[in-house]
């Protein structure tokens, strides 16, 4: 996502600006993404003798597993950005982003906002009651009779402790 702003893009007047990028999984820090499309930009772009302020809509899909269950899901994204990108040898550096001399580079800035407007946890559904820490069982899907503790040994109770951990922070 980089552009040339010598002829590209004239001072004083909006251009419009699509583009896409393709993140990898690693970006996520998330195990179990099955499927990422690519992020998908939409907006314009207004330059300035500080700058250019960019602004549109961000998009793509994600496919991951519930973080309860593990039940396959696709989430679609989409939010607005906006984000201002200083000159070099401006004064004031109220900017996240600095323009590399006459080239605006949205990479960054994109992947920072994919980033934060991700969830910390993604569920199938609002009420996912997750898998049973003793038997495995989904309990979406059915019920079990499992009623003591499990074993520290069982691996459903290494998943129970890390769901429990995730929700208290």
């Amino acid at each position: 996502m980089r552009i040339s702003l010598n002829q590209n893009v004239p001072i004083g007047v909006h251009v419009p600006y699509q583009s896409e990028l393709v993140l990898s999984e690693q970006t996520f820090a998330r195990p179990n993404i099955t499927e990422l499309t690519p992020v998908s930009f939409v907006g314009s772009l207004l330059r300035s003798e500080g700058g250019v302020m960019v602004e549109g809509e961000i998009s793509y899909t994600l496919s991951t597993l519930c973080d309860c269950c593990l039940t396959p899901v696709t989430r679609q994204a989409k939010f607005s950005f906006s984000e201002f990108f200083g000159a070099e040898g401006t004064d004031e550096q109220e900017f996240d982003y600095a323009l590399d001399g006459q080239v605006l580079d949205l990479t960054s800035a994109v992947t920072d906002a994919v980033l934060y407007e991700l969830p910390g946890r993604i569920v199938c559904k609002e009420d996912c009651k997750g898998l049973c820490p003793v038997c495995g069982c989904n309990r979406n899907i059915s019920s079990c009779e499992c009623e003591s503790l499990p074993d520290e040994s069982n691996p459903f109770y290494a998943l129970l402790l890390a769901q429990q951990d995730s929700e208290k922070k």
